[in-house]
Protein backbone atom coordinates (compact mmCIF):
# COMPACT_ATOMS: atom_id res chain seq x y z
CA UNK A 1 0.00 0.00 0.00
CA UNK A 2 1.00 3.64 -0.93
CA UNK A 3 2.32 5.70 1.85
CA UNK A 4 1.94 9.36 2.36
CA UNK A 5 4.85 11.14 2.06
CA UNK A 6 3.70 14.28 3.44
CA UNK A 7 2.39 12.48 6.58
CA UNK A 8 5.52 10.59 6.97
CA UNK A 9 7.47 13.54 7.23
CA UNK A 10 5.23 15.44 9.73
CA UNK A 11 5.27 12.28 11.70
CA UNK A 12 9.10 12.23 11.91
CA UNK A 13 11.31 14.19 13.89
CA UNK A 14 13.13 16.81 12.34
CA UNK A 15 16.80 15.25 11.02
CA UNK A 16 20.15 17.32 10.95
CA UNK A 17 19.83 16.88 7.44
CA UNK A 18 16.60 19.47 7.14
CA UNK A 19 18.65 21.61 8.97
CA UNK A 20 21.41 22.01 6.78
CA UNK A 21 18.84 22.05 3.73
CA UNK A 22 16.97 25.21 5.72
CA UNK A 23 20.76 26.69 6.16
CA UNK A 24 21.89 26.56 2.70
CA UNK A 25 18.23 28.13 1.94
CA UNK A 26 18.45 30.67 3.81
CA UNK A 27 22.14 31.73 2.69
CA UNK A 28 20.95 31.13 -0.70
CA UNK A 29 18.39 34.66 -0.22
CA UNK A 30 21.33 36.31 2.40
CA UNK A 31 23.18 36.32 -0.78
CA UNK A 32 20.77 37.48 -3.21
CA UNK A 33 20.07 40.50 -0.94
CA UNK A 34 23.25 41.38 -0.65
CA UNK A 35 23.84 41.40 -4.33
CA UNK A 36 20.78 42.61 -5.66
CA UNK A 37 21.46 45.72 -3.19
CA UNK A 38 24.92 46.24 -4.23
CA UNK A 39 24.13 48.37 -7.07
CA UNK A 40 21.73 51.00 -4.55
CA UNK A 41 24.77 50.75 -2.07
CA UNK A 42 27.14 52.10 -5.03
CA UNK A 43 24.50 54.75 -6.18
CA UNK A 44 26.07 57.60 -5.05
CA UNK A 45 29.49 57.29 -6.37
CA UNK A 46 27.56 55.98 -9.92
CA UNK A 47 25.36 59.28 -9.75
CA UNK A 48 28.63 61.10 -9.47
CA UNK A 49 31.10 59.33 -11.73
CA UNK A 50 28.82 59.14 -14.59
CA UNK A 51 26.81 62.71 -14.10
CA UNK A 52 23.28 61.22 -13.49
CA UNK A 53 20.67 62.68 -11.71
CA UNK A 54 18.03 60.23 -9.37
CA UNK A 55 15.53 60.04 -12.67
CA UNK A 56 18.18 59.52 -14.70
CA UNK A 57 19.74 56.41 -12.44
CA UNK A 58 16.18 54.46 -12.09
CA UNK A 59 16.61 52.95 -14.84
CA UNK A 60 20.24 51.20 -13.70
CA UNK A 61 18.65 50.55 -9.86
CA UNK A 62 15.68 48.52 -12.26
CA UNK A 63 17.37 46.69 -14.58
CA UNK A 64 17.87 44.08 -12.34
CA UNK A 65 14.68 44.28 -11.25
CA UNK A 66 12.99 43.62 -14.59
CA UNK A 67 15.55 40.84 -15.16
CA UNK A 68 13.96 39.52 -11.94
CA UNK A 69 10.32 39.08 -12.67
CA UNK A 70 11.47 37.47 -16.41
CA UNK A 71 13.32 35.14 -14.67
CA UNK A 72 10.96 34.02 -12.14
CA UNK A 73 8.74 32.84 -14.28
CA UNK A 74 11.37 31.07 -16.19
CA UNK A 75 12.68 29.80 -13.26
CA UNK A 76 10.28 28.44 -11.76
CA UNK A 77 8.88 26.03 -14.42
CA UNK A 78 12.49 24.70 -14.86
CA UNK A 79 12.06 24.21 -11.46
CA UNK A 80 8.65 22.02 -11.55
CA UNK A 81 10.22 20.64 -14.86
CA UNK A 82 13.68 19.89 -14.66
CA UNK A 83 14.22 19.41 -10.59
CA UNK A 84 14.87 22.03 -7.53
CA UNK A 85 18.42 21.14 -6.95
CA UNK A 86 20.12 21.73 -10.40
CA UNK A 87 17.59 25.19 -11.00
CA UNK A 88 18.58 26.58 -7.26
CA UNK A 89 22.57 25.75 -7.91
CA UNK A 90 22.81 27.09 -11.77
CA UNK A 91 20.54 30.24 -10.87
CA UNK A 92 22.82 31.62 -8.09
CA UNK A 93 26.16 30.70 -9.78
CA UNK A 94 24.59 32.46 -12.91
CA UNK A 95 23.89 36.09 -10.89
CA UNK A 96 27.03 35.71 -8.94
CA UNK A 97 29.11 35.54 -12.83
CA UNK A 98 27.16 38.47 -13.95
CA UNK A 99 27.91 40.56 -10.75
CA UNK A 100 31.42 39.97 -11.35
CA UNK A 101 30.94 40.76 -15.38
CA UNK A 102 29.29 43.84 -13.75
CA UNK A 103 32.38 45.19 -12.30
CA UNK A 104 34.06 46.05 -15.60
CA UNK A 105 31.14 48.08 -16.86
CA UNK A 106 32.65 51.57 -18.51
CA UNK A 107 29.05 52.85 -18.52
CA UNK A 108 25.57 53.64 -17.42
CA UNK A 109 24.25 51.74 -20.09
CA UNK A 110 26.66 48.70 -20.22
CA UNK A 111 25.68 48.87 -16.63
CA UNK A 112 22.29 48.71 -16.52
CA UNK A 113 22.39 45.73 -19.56
CA UNK A 114 24.49 43.37 -17.47
CA UNK A 115 22.24 43.91 -14.07
CA UNK A 116 19.15 43.13 -16.52
CA UNK A 117 20.64 39.80 -17.29
CA UNK A 118 21.88 39.22 -13.77
CA UNK A 119 18.45 39.93 -12.40
CA UNK A 120 17.35 36.68 -14.20
CA UNK A 121 19.56 34.78 -12.17
CA UNK A 122 17.67 36.34 -9.21
CA UNK A 123 14.07 35.67 -10.03
CA UNK A 124 14.86 32.13 -10.73
CA UNK A 125 16.08 31.18 -7.40
CA UNK A 126 13.75 32.85 -5.47
CA UNK A 127 10.56 30.57 -6.18
CA UNK A 128 12.38 27.70 -6.37
CA UNK A 129 13.93 28.31 -2.69
CA UNK A 130 10.86 28.92 -1.16
CA UNK A 131 9.40 25.75 -2.78
CA UNK A 132 12.11 23.64 -1.65
CA UNK A 133 11.82 24.74 2.11
CA UNK A 134 8.50 23.84 1.95
CA UNK A 135 8.70 20.57 0.05
CA UNK A 136 12.10 19.44 2.73
CA UNK A 137 9.87 20.88 6.35
CA UNK A 138 7.05 19.05 7.93
CA UNK A 139 4.14 21.02 8.03
CA UNK A 140 4.24 21.96 11.78
CA UNK A 141 7.83 23.75 10.97
CA UNK A 142 6.84 24.79 7.56
CA UNK A 143 5.81 28.71 8.37
CA UNK A 144 8.66 28.98 11.11
CA UNK A 145 10.96 27.76 8.36
CA UNK A 146 10.27 29.65 5.72
CA UNK A 147 9.79 33.20 7.43
CA UNK A 148 13.01 32.67 8.91
CA UNK A 149 14.23 31.95 5.76
CA UNK A 150 13.44 35.08 4.07
CA UNK A 151 15.38 37.26 6.21
CA UNK A 152 18.14 36.56 4.44
CA UNK A 153 16.77 39.11 2.25
CA UNK A 154 17.12 41.90 4.78
CA UNK A 155 20.09 39.94 6.39
CA UNK A 156 22.11 40.11 3.27
CA UNK A 157 21.25 44.36 3.02
CA UNK A 158 22.78 44.87 6.44
CA UNK A 159 25.71 42.39 5.23
CA UNK A 160 26.06 44.62 2.49
CA UNK A 161 25.99 47.63 3.86
CA UNK A 162 28.59 46.90 6.38
CA UNK A 163 30.94 45.16 3.25
CA UNK A 164 30.19 48.57 1.47
CA UNK A 165 30.89 50.50 3.98
CA UNK A 166 34.53 49.58 4.11
CA UNK A 167 34.86 48.32 0.83
CA UNK A 168 33.57 51.22 -1.14
CA UNK A 169 36.12 53.74 0.20
CA UNK A 170 38.74 52.19 0.66
CA UNK A 171 38.98 49.76 -2.84
CA UNK A 172 35.85 51.55 -4.80
CA UNK A 173 32.54 50.04 -6.55
CA UNK A 174 34.08 47.50 -8.81
CA UNK A 175 36.27 45.70 -6.91
CA UNK A 176 33.14 45.88 -4.04
CA UNK A 177 31.28 43.98 -7.04
CA UNK A 178 33.62 41.55 -7.70
CA UNK A 179 33.56 40.38 -3.94
CA UNK A 180 29.99 39.77 -3.67
CA UNK A 181 30.03 37.78 -7.04
CA UNK A 182 33.01 35.73 -6.75
CA UNK A 183 30.93 34.71 -3.02
CA UNK A 184 28.27 33.70 -4.78
CA UNK A 185 29.43 31.49 -7.14
CA UNK A 186 31.56 29.83 -4.35
CA UNK A 187 28.41 29.23 -2.75
CA UNK A 188 26.96 27.68 -5.64
CA UNK A 189 29.70 25.10 -5.34
CA UNK A 190 28.11 24.12 -2.10
CA UNK A 191 25.36 23.79 -3.26
CA UNK A 192 25.71 21.39 -6.11
CA UNK A 193 27.47 18.88 -3.85
CA UNK A 194 26.07 19.62 -0.77
CA UNK A 195 22.26 20.02 -1.42
CA UNK A 196 20.13 17.10 -1.71
CA UNK A 197 17.27 17.35 -4.30
CA UNK A 198 13.37 17.84 -3.40
CA UNK A 199 11.67 14.65 -1.83
CA UNK A 200 8.50 15.74 -3.09
CA UNK A 201 9.92 16.55 -6.48
CA UNK A 202 11.40 12.99 -6.32
CA UNK A 203 8.04 11.36 -5.71
CA UNK A 204 6.31 13.44 -8.19
CA UNK A 205 9.40 12.03 -10.80
CA UNK A 206 9.08 8.64 -9.72
CA UNK A 207 12.37 8.65 -8.28
CA UNK A 208 11.53 6.17 -5.08
CA UNK A 209 14.79 4.51 -5.40
CA UNK A 210 16.23 7.85 -4.78
CA UNK A 211 14.03 9.30 -2.71
CA UNK A 212 14.58 6.03 -0.13
CA UNK A 213 18.48 6.50 -0.30
CA UNK A 214 17.60 9.94 0.25
CA UNK A 215 14.84 9.51 3.39
CA UNK A 216 17.65 7.13 5.09
CA UNK A 217 20.28 9.62 5.21
CA UNK A 218 17.79 11.98 6.96
CA UNK A 219 16.25 9.38 9.25
CA UNK A 220 18.00 5.85 8.91
CA UNK A 221 16.53 2.94 7.49
CA UNK A 222 13.83 2.48 9.88
CA UNK A 223 11.46 4.96 8.07
CA UNK A 224 12.05 3.38 4.58
CA UNK A 225 11.78 -0.53 5.94
CA UNK A 226 8.51 0.75 7.62
CA UNK A 227 6.62 2.61 4.53
CA UNK A 228 6.75 2.96 0.66
CA UNK A 229 5.93 3.13 -1.89
CA UNK A 230 5.41 7.00 -1.15
CA UNK A 231 2.64 9.38 -2.68
CA UNK A 232 2.32 12.37 -3.09
CA UNK A 233 -1.32 13.74 -0.64
CA UNK A 234 -3.49 15.70 -2.44
CA UNK A 235 -5.03 18.83 -1.00
CA UNK A 236 -8.75 18.34 -0.40
CA UNK A 237 -10.87 20.40 -2.36
CA UNK A 238 -8.07 22.03 -4.10
CA UNK A 239 -7.59 22.09 -7.85
CA UNK A 240 -3.87 22.60 -9.87
CA UNK A 241 -4.90 26.01 -11.62
CA UNK A 242 -3.84 28.97 -9.94
CA UNK A 243 -6.95 30.76 -11.24
CA UNK A 244 -9.34 27.91 -11.11
CA UNK A 245 -12.78 29.01 -8.73
CA UNK A 246 -11.32 27.51 -5.71
CA UNK A 247 -7.72 28.90 -5.48
CA UNK A 248 -8.63 32.50 -7.37
CA UNK A 249 -8.94 34.71 -4.43
CA UNK A 250 -6.33 33.09 -2.69
CA UNK A 251 -3.84 33.77 -5.95
CA UNK A 252 -5.07 36.72 -6.32
CA UNK A 253 -4.77 37.80 -2.87
CA UNK A 254 -1.90 37.09 -2.82
CA UNK A 255 -0.44 38.73 -5.99
CA UNK A 256 -2.15 41.93 -4.44
CA UNK A 257 -0.12 41.71 -1.22
CA UNK A 258 3.21 40.67 -3.16
CA UNK A 259 3.22 43.70 -5.18
CA UNK A 260 2.73 46.02 -2.46
CA UNK A 261 4.99 44.52 -0.35
CA UNK A 262 7.74 44.00 -3.07
CA UNK A 263 7.21 48.16 -3.70
CA UNK A 264 7.30 48.91 -0.33
CA UNK A 265 10.78 46.62 0.15
CA UNK A 266 12.91 47.64 -3.10
CA UNK A 267 11.58 51.48 -2.95
CA UNK A 268 13.05 51.41 0.67
CA UNK A 269 16.11 49.50 -0.56
CA UNK A 270 16.78 51.79 -3.48
CA UNK A 271 16.21 55.48 -2.21
CA UNK A 272 16.63 55.39 1.28
CA UNK A 273 20.39 56.06 1.40
CA UNK A 274 19.37 58.56 -1.46
CA UNK A 275 17.27 60.14 1.18
CA UNK A 276 19.14 60.28 4.33
CA UNK A 277 21.99 62.06 2.16
CA UNK A 278 19.94 64.75 1.34
CA UNK A 279 19.82 65.43 5.28
CA UNK A 280 23.11 66.24 4.76
CA UNK A 281 24.22 63.24 6.65
CA UNK A 282 27.44 61.38 5.33
CA UNK A 283 27.78 58.55 3.51
CA UNK A 284 28.51 56.49 6.81
CA UNK A 285 25.95 57.35 8.53
CA UNK A 286 23.16 57.34 5.40
CA UNK A 287 24.09 53.94 5.06
CA UNK A 288 23.07 53.61 9.05
CA UNK A 289 19.61 53.99 7.36
CA UNK A 290 19.18 50.62 6.04
CA UNK A 291 20.89 48.58 8.61
CA UNK A 292 18.40 49.59 11.26
CA UNK A 293 15.56 49.09 8.83
CA UNK A 294 16.64 45.79 7.60
CA UNK A 295 17.61 44.70 11.41
CA UNK A 296 13.73 44.90 12.69
CA UNK A 297 13.21 43.59 8.95
CA UNK A 298 15.56 40.30 9.93
CA UNK A 299 13.31 40.53 13.99
CA UNK A 300 10.12 41.00 12.18
CA UNK A 301 11.13 37.50 9.75
CA UNK A 302 12.00 35.69 12.95
CA UNK A 303 9.18 36.40 15.00
CA UNK A 304 6.35 36.03 12.35
CA UNK A 305 6.12 32.59 12.24
CA UNK A 306 5.89 31.71 15.77
CA UNK A 307 3.10 34.46 15.47
CA UNK A 308 1.73 32.80 12.83
CA UNK A 309 1.61 29.27 14.63
CA UNK A 310 -0.81 31.36 17.30
CA UNK A 311 -2.87 33.34 15.44
CA UNK A 312 -2.83 31.77 12.16
CA UNK A 313 -1.87 34.12 8.93
CA UNK A 314 -5.06 36.55 8.43
CA UNK A 315 -4.83 37.86 12.21
CA UNK A 316 -0.82 38.49 12.16
CA UNK A 317 -0.89 39.87 9.14
CA UNK A 318 -3.59 42.09 9.50
CA UNK A 319 -1.67 43.66 12.92
CA UNK A 320 1.27 43.64 11.09
CA UNK A 321 -0.63 45.97 8.66
CA UNK A 322 -1.54 48.18 11.47
CA UNK A 323 1.62 48.36 13.00
CA UNK A 324 3.09 49.68 9.71
CA UNK A 325 0.72 51.97 8.37
CA UNK A 326 0.90 53.84 11.75
CA UNK A 327 5.08 53.67 11.33
CA UNK A 328 5.03 55.11 7.98
CA UNK A 329 2.71 57.89 8.42
CA UNK A 330 4.39 59.01 12.04
CA UNK A 331 7.55 59.73 9.61
CA UNK A 332 5.98 61.22 7.12
CA UNK A 333 4.39 63.85 9.29
CA UNK A 334 7.73 64.14 11.55
CA UNK A 335 9.44 64.93 8.58
CA UNK A 336 6.93 67.76 7.34
CA UNK A 337 6.38 69.11 10.90
CA UNK A 338 9.71 68.60 12.78
CA UNK A 339 13.07 70.92 11.56
CA UNK A 340 16.06 69.01 11.10
CA UNK A 341 18.05 67.97 14.16
CA UNK A 342 18.24 64.97 16.96
CA UNK A 343 14.62 64.67 17.34
CA UNK A 344 13.92 64.34 13.73
CA UNK A 345 16.90 61.85 13.69
CA UNK A 346 15.23 60.02 16.66
CA UNK A 347 11.77 59.96 14.90
CA UNK A 348 13.08 58.91 11.61
CA UNK A 349 15.40 56.17 12.52
CA UNK A 350 12.59 54.82 15.32
CA UNK A 351 9.99 55.02 12.14
CA UNK A 352 12.39 53.19 9.95
CA UNK A 353 12.43 50.17 12.63
CA UNK A 354 8.86 50.00 13.11
CA UNK A 355 8.21 49.79 8.89
CA UNK A 356 11.19 47.23 9.08
CA UNK A 357 9.41 45.27 11.21
CA UNK A 358 6.04 45.33 9.91
CA UNK A 359 7.29 44.91 6.06
CA UNK A 360 10.14 42.13 7.09
CA UNK A 361 7.43 40.24 8.74
CA UNK A 362 4.23 40.62 5.79
CA UNK A 363 6.32 39.35 2.95
CA UNK A 364 7.25 35.79 4.79
CA UNK A 365 3.96 35.40 5.90
CA UNK A 366 2.74 35.88 2.23
CA UNK A 367 4.93 33.22 1.32
CA UNK A 368 4.09 31.32 4.11
CA UNK A 369 0.90 30.99 2.71
CA UNK A 370 1.69 30.38 -0.67
CA UNK A 371 3.90 27.55 0.63
CA UNK A 372 1.54 26.22 2.06
CA UNK A 373 -1.59 26.54 -0.30
CA UNK A 374 -0.55 25.23 -4.02
CA UNK A 375 0.85 21.29 -4.35
CA UNK A 376 3.50 19.75 -5.35
CA UNK A 377 3.00 19.79 -8.82
CA UNK A 378 2.29 24.06 -9.42
CA UNK A 379 4.28 24.70 -6.44
CA UNK A 380 6.87 26.42 -7.62
CA UNK A 381 4.80 27.98 -10.15
CA UNK A 382 2.32 29.08 -7.87
CA UNK A 383 5.04 31.18 -5.62
CA UNK A 384 6.95 32.14 -8.73
CA UNK A 385 3.83 34.00 -9.84
CA UNK A 386 3.06 35.53 -7.29
CA UNK A 387 7.22 36.51 -7.00
CA UNK A 388 6.91 37.55 -10.86
CA UNK A 389 4.30 40.01 -9.89
CA UNK A 390 5.94 40.93 -6.60
CA UNK A 391 8.83 41.68 -8.81
CA UNK A 392 6.37 44.85 -11.06
CA UNK A 393 6.53 46.27 -7.71
CA UNK A 394 10.53 46.14 -7.56
CA UNK A 395 10.96 47.32 -10.98
CA UNK A 396 8.39 50.66 -10.51
CA UNK A 397 10.54 50.87 -6.97
CA UNK A 398 13.48 52.44 -9.16
CA UNK A 399 11.12 54.59 -10.89
CA UNK A 400 8.49 55.80 -8.55
CA UNK A 401 10.87 56.14 -5.77
CA UNK A 402 12.88 58.66 -7.96
CA UNK A 403 10.12 60.69 -9.68
CA UNK A 404 8.44 60.97 -5.34
CA UNK A 405 11.83 62.31 -4.38
CA UNK A 406 12.45 64.67 -7.58
CA UNK A 407 9.41 66.09 -7.69
CA UNK A 408 8.33 66.03 -3.74
CA UNK A 409 9.70 66.47 -0.66
CA UNK A 410 10.99 63.94 1.65
CA UNK A 411 7.55 63.18 3.97
CA UNK A 412 5.79 62.37 0.51
CA UNK A 413 8.09 59.50 0.26
CA UNK A 414 6.97 57.70 3.53
CA UNK A 415 3.47 58.81 2.51
CA UNK A 416 3.85 56.22 -0.47
CA UNK A 417 5.15 53.42 2.08
CA UNK A 418 2.04 53.93 4.31
CA UNK A 419 -0.35 53.63 1.55
CA UNK A 420 1.46 50.11 0.42
CA UNK A 421 1.19 48.84 3.69
CA UNK A 422 -2.40 49.28 3.51
CA UNK A 423 -2.65 47.93 -0.14
CA UNK A 424 -0.70 44.82 0.99
CA UNK A 425 -3.93 45.24 4.36
CA UNK A 426 -6.49 44.85 1.18
CA UNK A 427 -4.62 41.57 -0.28
CA UNK A 428 -4.74 39.90 2.80
CA UNK A 429 -8.25 40.64 3.21
CA UNK A 430 -8.72 39.44 -0.32
CA UNK A 431 -6.93 35.74 0.65
CA UNK A 432 -9.89 32.98 1.09
CA UNK A 433 -7.25 29.80 2.30
CA UNK A 434 -5.24 31.29 4.99
CA UNK A 435 -2.79 29.34 7.38
CA UNK A 436 -4.56 28.61 10.41
CA UNK A 437 -2.91 28.01 14.04
CA UNK A 438 -0.04 25.99 14.56
CA UNK A 439 0.73 25.96 10.60
CA UNK A 440 -2.03 23.73 9.18
CA UNK A 441 -3.95 24.87 5.92
CA UNK A 442 -7.65 25.34 7.05
CA UNK A 443 -9.04 23.88 3.61
CA UNK A 444 -12.40 23.08 5.12
CA UNK A 445 -13.55 26.30 6.44
CA UNK A 446 -11.55 29.25 3.98
CA UNK A 447 -11.44 32.18 6.05
CA UNK A 448 -13.17 34.89 4.35
CA UNK A 449 -12.83 38.46 5.53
Amino acid sequence: MATSLRQTMDSAPISPLQWRVATMLTCVFLLEGMDFQSAAYSAPILMTMWHLGKLQFSPLLAAAAIGMAIGTIGGSWAADRYGRKPTLTASVAFFGLLTIVCAGANGPNTFMLVRFVSGLGFGAAFPTAIAMMGEWMPRRAAPKAVSVMTIGIPGGIILGAIVAGWFLPNFGWRWFFVAVGSACVLFSLLLLTALPESPSYLVLRGRQAELRGLLGRAWGSAITLSHGPFELARLEQRSNGLLKPKQRRTSIGLWVASLAANLGTYTMGAWLTVVLTGFKLPLVTALRGPITYSSFAILGGLSVGWVISRLGTRAAMLSLVAIGFAGAAFVSLAIAMVPMGSSLLIALFGGLAVIGLSIGALLPAAYVVAASAYETEVRSRGVGVMSAIGRVGSILSGFLGGAILASAPPSAFFALIAGLIAVIGIGVLVINHHVARLGYVDRAKPISP
